[in-house]
Order: C-alpha cells, then sequence, then structure tokens
C-alpha cells in the first residue's frame, strides 16, 4: 500500500459552465482524456468510519480497482490536505490487511470491519488536463456524473486543481485564471462528505458551529489553520442554503461564521498580522456589510407585531436579499474565498523567520489570547454608567470576541478545575450578550424604522415574553457584566 499527502484544490462548477471552462483560453493546445469512474463508498450500517473520520473506497476505472482510505477533516474547505492510504485490488469488497499500514485497524474494531457494506456510490464521467507551464504542472479534473445514496440522487459537477510540480501559488493562479471564465466557488465539502450528508436527516437545515477537537500541543499556525477554514466552511455550507432558500437562520449562520472569522484574524494577530491580513479583514468586513441589513430585517420582522408595517417590512426585506444574493454571486466574494484559502495554507506569515509564534504550542498561546480578550471586555465595561448605545455595541462586540475564543478554546482545558469554571463563565458571557444583542437590536430598529417612514412604531422582544423596558434590560447586563468579570478564569 502507498502512503502520501494528497493536496489539491477543489471547486464546485455550474453545469452550464462547463463547456466555457474546457474552452478556457489557459486550456487551448492541452490536452485532455476522458474515462467513467464508479466509487462505491463502504461504512458499518452505524457509520463507524464516519465517526472516526475516515472515508473507504473503491474506485472502478475499466477493469482496474483502487481501494483507498482517507482521514476526512471536517474543517477542511477548497484546499483538501488529507493523508490517504491506496492500494490495487482485484474484487468488488474491500481488503483489509493487517500489515498494510492504513489506521482502520487501529480505530475500527475487527467485529465492524466484518461489517462493512456499500453505502453509497459516486458516478462520473472525468475529464483531465496536464497543464504544465514554467516549471509547474498542475492536474486539473472535471467530474460530472451524480450521487446514488439512500434511494436518492445528487449531481456532481466539480473542478479539482493537484499541484503535481512547482509552487502551490500557481494552483490559485490558475483558480483565478478559470474564475474569469467560469465562476468557481470553493468546495465546502468532499465527494464523500456530501454522499454521507444525504443521509443526514437535518442536512438541509443551517450550518451551526461544530467544536474542533484541537490538542494542546497543536502548533499555533496548526490551530489557526484549522480554526479559519472552519468558520469559511460554515460560512459557504450556509452560503449554499442561502442561495437556494432565502433561509433567515442560514442567513444569519453565514453572518455569524463571518464575524467568527473576524475575530479569528483578531485573536492570532501576534501570528498573522501582515498586509494580506489587513486587506482581507477589510473584505470580510463588506461581505458582512452586505448581509447586515437584511439580517437585521428579519429581526425587526419578528418584534414588530402592528400589521400597518407588515408590508413596507417586507417589501424592505426584499430589496435587502436582493443586495445578498448579489454579494453571494459576486465576482468580489469569490476571489476573496479563494484569497482567504490561499493566504491561510500558503502565507507568507507562515514562513516568516522572524514569525517566531508559527511553533509555539497552541495551549499557551490559548491562555495569552484569553487573557486579552476579557481585557477588553472589561475596559470596555468598566465606566459602564457613561456607555452610550455605541459604548454598549463595542462592549457587545468585545463580547462576542471573547465568547468565539471560548468557543476556540475551551476543550484545551480539560482539567477539574477548568471543567468546574468553565460553564458559570460561558453562562455569563451568554447572558451579557443577549441583554447587550437584545438592547442593540432595539437600536438598530428603531433606526430603520424611521428611515422606512415607521417612527411610532414599538419594537418589542422576540415572543418570548412581555415588553420589557430598555432600562430594565440595562440593568440586567450590567448584572451580568460584574458576574463575568468577578468569575475566575477557567484557563489559569
Amino acid at each position: 500500500m502507498v502512503t502520501r499527502r494528497e493536496i489539491e484544490l477543489k471547486l464546485n462548477v455550474g453545469s452550464a459552465n462547463v463547456d466555457k471552462l474546457v474552452a478556457a483560453p489557459v486550456l487551448t493546445g492541452v490536452s485532455s482524456r476522458k474515462q467513467a469512474q464508479t466509487s462505491t463508498y463502504f461504512d458499518t450500517p452505524e457509520q463507524a468510519l464516519r465517526t472516526v473520520g475516515l472515508s473507504l473506497r473503491i474506485r472502478t476505472i475499466g477493469k482496474r480497482r483502487i481501494q483507498t482510505v482517507k482521514a476526512e477533516s471536517v474543517s477542511a474547505v477548497g484546499m483538501f490536505a488529507r493523508p490517504e492510504w491506496e492500494m490495487s485490488i482485484t474484487r468488488n469488497r474491500p481488503v483489509i490487511d493487517d500489515g498494510d499500514g492504513n489506521p482502520l485497524h487501529s480505530l475500527i474494531g475487527a467485529h465492524d470491519l466484518r461489517r462493512l457494506e456499500p453505502i453509497f456510490r459516486i458516478v462520473v464521467t472525468r475529464q483531465t488536463f496536464d497543464i504544465r507551464q514554467d516549471g509547474t504542472r498542475i492536474e486539473l479534473v472535471i467530474d460530472q456524473g451524480e450521487i446514488v445514496a439512500n434511494c436518492q440522487t445528487a449531481p456532481v459537477c466539480e473542478v479539482e486543481l493537484e499541484l503535481k510540480e512547482g509552487s502551490p501559488a500557481s494552483v490559485f493562479a490558475l483558480a483565478r485564471t478559470l474564475d474569469a471564465v467560469a465562476p468557481l466557488q470553493l468546495s465546502a465539502l468532499s465527494k464523500s462528505q456530501s454522499g454521507y450528508r444525504m443521509f443526514d436527516v437535518n442536512g438541509g437545515l443551517p450550518i451551526r458551529w461544530t467544536p474542533l477537537l484541537l490538542s494542546g500541543e497543536t502548533t499555533t499556525s496548526e490551530g489557526f489553520e484549522a480554526i479559519a477554514l472552519a468558520c469559511i466552511r460554515q460560512f459557504r455550507l450556509n452560503q449554499l442554503i442561502l442561495t437556494q432558500t432565502k433561509c433567515a437562520e442560514a442567513l444569519h449562520q453565514a453572518r455569524v461564521a463571518l464575524r467568527r472569522l473576524r475575530s479569528t484574524l483578531l485573536i492570532f494577530e501576534a501570528l498573522v498580522i501582515d498586509y494580506r491580513c489587513k486587506h482581507l479583514l477589510a473584505e470580510l468586513r463588506w461581505v458582512t456589510r452586505e448581509l447586515d441589513r437584511a439580517r437585521n430585517m428579519d429581526v425587526l420582522l419578528v418584534r414588530v407585531t402592528e400589521a400597518n408595517a407588515q408590508v413596507p417590512l417586507q417589501i424592505a426585506r426584499a430589496h435587502a436579499y436582493a443586495t445578498v444574493s448579489a454579494a453571494l454571486v459576486s465576482s468580489r466574494l469569490r476571489t476573496l474565498m479563494l484569497d482567504l484559502v490561499e493566504w491561510i495554507t500558503i502565507g507568507s506569515w507562515r514562513t516568516e523567520r522572524s514569525n517566531h509564534l508559527v511553533d509555539h504550542k497552541l495551549g499557551t498561546f490559548a491562555v495569552v489570547a484569553l487573557d486579552a480578550c476579557r481585557r477588553d471586555v472589561q475596559r470596555r465595561g468598566r465606566h459602564w454608567k457613561r456607555l452610550d448605545d455605541k459604548g454598549r455595541h463595542r462592549l457587545r462586540i468585545q463580547a462576542k470576541k471573547l465568547r468565539y475564543a471560548v468557543d476556540f478554546f475551551g476543550m484545551l482545558f480539560p482539567n477539574k478545575k477548568a471543567a468546574l469554571r468553565h460553564q458559570p463563565f460561558l453562562e455569563a458571557l451568554r447572558a451579557l450578550q443577549t441583554h447587550l444583542g437584545d438592547m442593540n437590536d432595539r437600536v438598530v430598529g428603531a433606526a430603520l424604522l424611521t428611515e422606512l417612514g415607521l417612527p411610532g412604531v414599538t419594537v418589542g422582544n422576540t415572543g418570548k415574553g412581555t415588553l420589557r423596558k430598555s432600562s430594565s434590560i440595562l440593568k440586567d447586563a450590567r448584572a451580568d457584566y460584574d458576574t463575568l468579570i468577578h468569575l475566575k478564569p477557567f484557563w489559569r
């Protein structure tokens, strides 16, 4: 069995644009070959392999059969770098050999290995181009076909760019060249992940943040990459849902993913700050603003019950979502996603000789980062009585940043003392966010109503209770802040 590390950029393309892609000037004169492939994925009925982050497939190409085991990454997006174990076989059933080096034996019991069965198939026609230019060799693959699983089918139309020789930057340069011909979106799921999602009852629902299994021994650069790519993945998955359904919760989760990503860049600022980071932060602020008004309209529609306000609010929401739709399919956003993945995975911050934090332990970095986020919250709320709406909004932003840092790093402190302190700290932080968020929604909502010519309409609660006075909410927020600041940090 051959073990290697596969690095490729995976992109989605609309089936209607494949002919444009094939006719791209960069492919003029480049020979290609087509072949039919069927990949059959195996697992136990309970999906034991998926549970431990592995996929097992047998790919049939003519008379050849190739068995591959891959380690899947839940945080991967676009740039997939996954250990894999590959071997040629002669039958349609998996060959499990104790000495083949793959991790199946160490992660899956012998009983489960005997129960492996086909669970879905991916049938595609693969067109392959071998692009050679200036010492660089890139294999471009276009797969068109379908996933067949659980009595369902789903289309596949995917582009893969795999670097064979040369600089990784050339892969991104080629992706941008092709995107100018036919729009390409970063793929948020591998083919196997797409197949497995067809079994999920909640597969079409908005995607929330999934905690990452990070270790304190992980390097700071590895931790940053995993967190940042997971944020992009959450955004891309919700973007797909949002473009199809205009779902308010998908919009909310897409915004949350963007805000998490912006916070990630700021939390890891000492590690990654460079001229590219500043540009990317500015672009992330742009796309977040494009989504903000639609989200504010969704909140307002829930909080306003007056019948005479519903029609103008619905019209305003439709206009806001039109802006969102334009942003989501824009070349500016596609470029931003490519720029982000390129910078995160191969950016100059990783190779700067003066960047001593690259190989530091994530656990050590997390303590410093959490301390800094907590100090920022404490500083913003220190003179509580002087805070106006803008001041409370700034405090709310810092509280969110602290919350995201807790989400990112919380699992790095598993000892008993940290476990006892973690939940009270998180509950106080959530309560502060809730009350400050309530106040911010009222301020923003009132401004929107005035803008829409509805200044007399009342912005109420979200339907979970009676209308509360702002003074009462502020009193609760102050109590939450005092509680949070007096709690001992769980990370120390």
